[in-house]
């Protein structure tokens, strides 16, 4: 199971605790499951989310200036 996007850990990974200056963010490989919190980055361009658990794509809708978006082996069946 994987765990809940805190606002601590996007402050730690981009250096800023405001998500309207947030562009590019990488969050690979933390075992991730709910990115509820994205739909608070409106400026959001490049997002890798690679090696989590992904496995819905609603709060993506959100981001209306995303480019780029890295999913690789984000759901993998147990």
């Amino acid at each position: 199971m994987g765990k809940k996007l805190k606002a601590e850990l996007v402050f730690a990974k981009c250096k800023t605790d405001n998500f309207k200056l947030i562009k590019h963010l990488n969050l690979w490989g933390n075992d991730l499951s709910d990115v509820e919190i994205l739909t608070n980055m409106h400026n959001l361009e490049v997002l890798s989310l690679s090696v989590n658990d992904i496995r819905n794509l609603y709060h993506f809708s959100f981001l209306v200036k995303l480019k780029e978006l890295y999913l690789r082996y984000s759901f993998e069946s147990k």
